[in-house]
């Protein structure tokens, strides 16, 4: 039987999802759980965070080969981390919401996954952000040269 770790970042209330699809997945394929990691709000500190803590829970544990993720989406990591992750050998990659597993041949895949989820999630904070300056009446960006900026 295969071994694996979770990276559970769904915060699931107990009305919307009675089952986790994490664990639905590992008992599906037949994958025994071994430890289960979530994120920490707040730790912005590398060393504490809970995808730190799992990738050195890995390097410590070399008979553990999968690791489940939910989606490529929950792949929001530094590149330090990026790197962490890619040092692991024969590791497996489950992302359940797109039933997309990467292995070492496909690795290289991942630095895609993880700079488009960095280009999306800085494009929707600049959104946010823009809408914020925009409801409170000013304009959200440095005038032209020449032009003043005025509070409406």
């Amino acid at each position: 039987m295969n071994k694996c770790v979770i990276y559970n970042n769904i915060f699931n209330e107990p009305f919307s999802m009675p089952i986790c699809p994490l664990r639905a997945y590992a008992e599906k394929n037949n994958i025994e759980i071994i430890q289960e990691f979530r994120p920490q709000i707040g730790i912005f500190n590398n060393l504490n965070n809970g995808f730190s803590k799992m990738i050195s829970y890995l390097k410590n544990n070399n008979e553990i080969n999968n690791i489940i993720f939910f989606s490529t989406g929950c792949l929001i990591i530094s590149y330090q981390e990026y790197l962490n992750l890619m040092s692991l050998q024969n590791m497996n990659i489950h992302f359940v919401e797109q039933e997309l597993i990467l292995d070492d041949a496909h690795k290289d895949e991942l630095l895609d996954i993880v700079s488009d989820n960095f280009i999306y999630n800085l494009s929707r904070r600049i959104a946010m952000n823009i809408e914020y300056y925009i409801s409170q009446g000013q304009i959200p960006f440095r005038p032209l040269f020449g032009y003043k900026k005025i509070k409406i």
